[in-house]
């Protein structure tokens, strides 16, 4: 794994199953360093949380992170290696195939509302979501907002 710099963007390039994958280089969840995490049976995983995307798609395995790494597309040949910038997918909110057109209702109480959610969203639920807690707003990472404020970060 290797950062490069393509048009003043920062881009991760790794060499998985002897192909070259290229991703944002940070970790959605608190921006954790990719190129210091590790690469385990067909995963990358981010050092800070633990969080786990699947190679080559960046596809969400295992939270923190609420969604995908985003990635692009990459050519080599024997004059270089070509990164399309403007062609990214977002894994973070891959198209689903089909939508869901029940009339069911979800209900998500607590904490985790905010992966609950987003799950739903990306698997093309469309029905109604009730959330249940104590915030007004939409549902928050907390496990971020402690850390970040015990850091004495500004959000």
């Amino acid at each position: 794994m290797k950062i490069f710099t393509v048009h003043q963007r920062k881009i991760l390039f790794i060499r998985h199953d002897g192909n070259l994958i290229a991703v944002e280089p940070t970790c959605p969840h608190a921006e954790g360093p990719l190129e210091q995490g590790a690469i385990c049976n067909g995963r990358l995983v981010c050092p800070w949380h633990i969080g786990t995307f699947a190679l080559p798609g960046g596809e969400l395995v295992e939270p923190p992170p609420m969604g995908g790494l985003k990635t692009y597309p990459v050519r080599e040949d024997n004059s270089g290696c070509f990164v399309d910038l403007k062609q990214r997918s977002n894994a973070a909110f891959p198209k689903r195939k089909g939508k869901d057109r029940s009339r069911r209702t979800f209900v998500v109480v607590g904490a985790v509302g905010a992966m609950a959610v987003s799950t739903l969203a990306n698997e093309g639920f469309n029905g109604r979501i009730i959330v249940i807690g104590p915030i007004v707003d939409e549902p928050i990472d907390r496990t971020q907002l402690s850390k970040q404020v015990l850091a004495e970060k500004r959000l």
